[in-house]
């Protein structure tokens, strides 16, 4: 998957112009340098085509503290992408730090876009006079704030991007975990049981390799990360790639196993792939792997534990899987197949709407001053959004969308689905 990396010395815009491309306030902005530190991801969407997106933090190239860090931060990116954006500002003319900057690059052999940014007036061309001071040839003005060259901006992102596929036929599933948690173990003990490998193929990105398999007359489509692209990094840097690998091999599947060791800890990484999947809108299912090491009177206490820490993810299901014993196997696909299912199938309007009155019955949403809401209408709008319309809508507070959302999850099979509950005003 191609993804893109904005750097460039602090307040230069990196980060407006990172929120402009995905079109989401994800990052924060402010005048004051410094911001943001660590690298956020987001997802730029267009033509049905996806491109990963990175911001990162200011260059200072100061060897001490929260700088040294950003430029850890900055070299991760700069390695996991195929394009590099080099955001300078106009208003402030070619800096000392642009210079390093681009010294840096040509060190390294990396060849960047020149994105010039805040240019208010495109035809005049000093821009192009000034910044070629700085020794690349491309270059392109924007003004990220006023959404000026944004277009075009986005379409040399996307010119050699790939396409989605989108095959409803076949179950693709991304195994995603920390290292050491047991997915190489997890697949060769499923394709080893079932010893039904139609090929390994090469993945369509470098991060992945496919392999297709049938199980119970299903065609299954396991996307495994391939390892590390380069194993002179640190080891403490192994999870940011390993999260960023994760993250690329979620938009190419339909929904995840999630592969936890269910002898050690939930980690803040756990939690970030679920929320990661549940943005991505992918079904979600946690596997408690290595379960053989986990003594028969100790399981419903783990089991309780991992219910507990992941509240947020009680709509996934939670299997027990061993690569020793091959217990949990066969669960694991079934289960597969039915949160597979359950992406596919479409609620009539009118069973949601009979769910949604008897909810609305039973306990009605809050008095917004001295009026209560009333229930418009409301549709499945995809496959794990449901979209309410009512009279007023700040009448749903979230705990009130919250009581909705479990409601459905009881009157419907949504098993393994992140449901949203979206709410419309309509008059």
């Amino acid at each position: 998957m191609k993804t893109v990396a904005i750097i460039g010395r602090p307040n230069v815009g990196k980060s407006t112009l990172f929120n402009r491309l995905i079109r989401e306030k994800k990052s924060v902005v402010d005048k004051k340098p410094g911001i943001t530190r660590d690298r956020i991801y987001g997802w730029l969407k267009e033509k049905n085509k996806t491109v990963l997106c990175i911001d990162t933090g200011g260059i200072t190239f100061e060897s001490a503290g929260i700088s040294r860090e950003v430029m850890k931060q900055v070299k991760i990116a700069i390695d996991e992408a195929n394009e590099i954006f080099f955001l300078v500002d106009y208003k402030t003319g070619i800096q000392p730090l642009d210079e390093d900057i681009a010294e840096y690059l040509r060190k390294n052999n990396i060849i960047p876009l020149l994105v010039v940014n805040k240019v208010d007036n495109f035809n005049e061309k000093e821009y192009i006079y000034e910044f070629s001071q700085l020794g690349f040839k491309k270059i392109i003005p924007i003004s990220a704030m006023h959404n000026r060259g944004i277009d075009k901006l986005k379409n040399i992102i996307l010119k050699d991007a790939e396409e989605e596929q989108d095959n409803e036929n076949e179950i693709s599933i991304a195994l995603v975990g920390k290292p050491n948690s047991g997915k190489s173990s997890l697949v060769n003990t499923i394709l080893g049981k079932e010893r039904a490998i139609v090929t390994s193929l090469p993945g369509t990105t470098r991060d992945s390799i496919d392999t297709p398999f049938n199980y119970a007359e299903e065609k299954f489509l396991f996307i495994d990360t391939a390892g590390l692209k380069r194993k002179s990094r640190i080891k403490e840097d192994i999870e940011y790639y390993t999260f960023i690998r994760a993250i690329k091999s979620i938009r190419r599947a339909s929904l995840a196993f999630l592969v936890i060791d269910a002898s050690v800890e939930i980690s803040k990484q756990d939690k970030r792939i679920i929320s990661e999947l549940e943005d991505a809108k992918r079904g979600i299912i946690i596997v408690l792997h290595k379960s053989d090491i986990i003594p028969e009177e100790k399981r419903k206490e783990v089991i309780n534990y991992y219910k507990r820490h992941l509240h947020f993810a009680e709509f996934a299901p939670m299997i027990y899987t061993s690569a020793i014993t091959g217990e949990g196997i066969k669960d694991l696909l079934n289960i597969s197949i039915k949160v597979h299912k359950n992406r596919l199938k479409k609620i009539s309007k009118k069973k949601l709407l009979k769910s949604l009155r008897q909810t609305y019955l039973k306990k009605p949403p809050p008095l917004y001053g001295r009026k209560r809401a009333k229930i418009i209408g409301v549709e499945q709008t995809d496959f794990c959004t449901i979209t309410v319309q009512t009279n007023i809508k700040n009448a749903f507070n979230n705990q009130y969308i919250r009581y909705l959302r479990n409601q459905f999850y009881k009157d419907f099979e949504f098993t393994g689905i992140p449901l949203r509950i979206k709410i419309e005003e309509s008059k």
